[in-house]
């Protein structure tokens, strides 16, 4: 009696898995996908992308449905087969290609899925870095951002190699908007390579992104106070350096102040209008000034006068 007790438990266990309202309901609007009706099959589509990834079961009857159709038509298909099954390498390629390849509307909107997919979209970054580099870019930059890592590693493999100034402006652009992604403590060790290149293009483009990563950044100071202090030209990369600087905040202070002390005249009177337009965060160079308002150069002295009173 308790053996049979048992074995009815697990079949009614296993049934009522089996047959329960939810399956019944997946798999009846997988049927419905394959009606002759449009709005019936995109109602199914809508419903089972509602579901998320408890209709698992349906990514390939959606991407069967999505191949019937061509164009924006494919939207709906698409769309759903993302939300049942993020990150399933034919959805994220069907869905690059499809960006690639509609009318702008549609095309946004198919980025904006590869963005919500986030690192489970990795598999699409080069169609999406195409696309950046395209005439129309649409919203790549601000799916790429939202990628986050195994976009900005694939981006600087491009920054790398490129001498176009478009791609380089848009790349650089997406990675200063990875700033504020969860990712960006695992990018900045990346940007920071750029400023050792030794090659002043990928210098700039890497002050540029850190410049959106704030205090995520500070660990890329010590390479930028080096670079600045080696700087030949003091109009090319400085004005971007410290630039940098003041978007990372106090752990950027200790760096501007040696810059004020020992860079050429010109990067240090730009040092010291930094450290006055930080305000009261930068108040750990109220030393440092105070000392360059006897400096030999009377420039220095009076820039260090008018910023003394601004940070206090």
């Amino acid at each position: 009696m308790r053996a049979a007790l048992t074995v009815s438990a697990i079949c009614l266990a296993l049934y009522g898995t089996a047959y329960s309202p939810l399956t019944t309901e997946i798999r009846d609007l997988i049927l419905q996908l394959e009606n002759h009706d449009e709005t019936t099959r995109i109602q199914a589509a809508d419903r089972l992308r509602d579901l998320g990834t408890a209709a698992n079961s349906a990514t390939h009857a959606l991407l069967d449905a999505a191949d019937q159709q061509l164009g924006a038509a494919q939207l709906p298909y698409l769309s759903a087969a993302a939300s049942v099954s993020p990150g399933h390498r034919t959805v994220v390629q069907l869905l690059a290609i499809a960006a690639a390849l509609e009318d702008p509307l549609s095309a946004n909107l198919y980025l904006d899925l590869l963005g919500e997919m986030g690192h489970r979209a990795a598999s699409s970054v080069p169609f999406l870095i195409e696309i950046l580099r395209s005439p129309h870019p649409l919203r790549a930059e601000q799916a790429l951002a939202r990628i986050g890592l195994p976009a900005a590693q694939a981006m600087l493999a491009v920054l790398r190699e490129t001498d176009d100034p478009v791609a380089t402006g848009r790349i650089v652009r997406t990675l200063h908007r990875l700033g504020s992604h969860p990712d960006a403590p695992q990018i900045v060790p990346l940007l920071t390579q750029l400023l050792r290149s030794g090659d002043q293009r990928l210098q700039y483009a890497g002050l540029r992104a850190l410049g959106g990563h704030g205090q995520h950044a500070s660990g890329s100071v010590p390479a930028i106070e080096a670079m600045v202090l080696a700087a030949d030209d003091p109009k090319a990369l400085p004005p971007v350096a410290c630039s940098a600087l003041a978007n990372m905040g106090s752990p950027a202070v200790p760096a501007l102040a040696v810059i004020a002390t020992l860079a050429q005249e010109p990067v240090q009177i730009l040092a010291i209008l930094t450290i006055r337009d930080m305000g009261p965060i930068a108040r750990g160079a109220v030393p440092t000034l105070e000392r360059l308002q006897s400096s030999k150069l009377v420039a220095v002295q009076q820039a260090a006068r008018e910023a003394l009173p601004r940070i206090q």
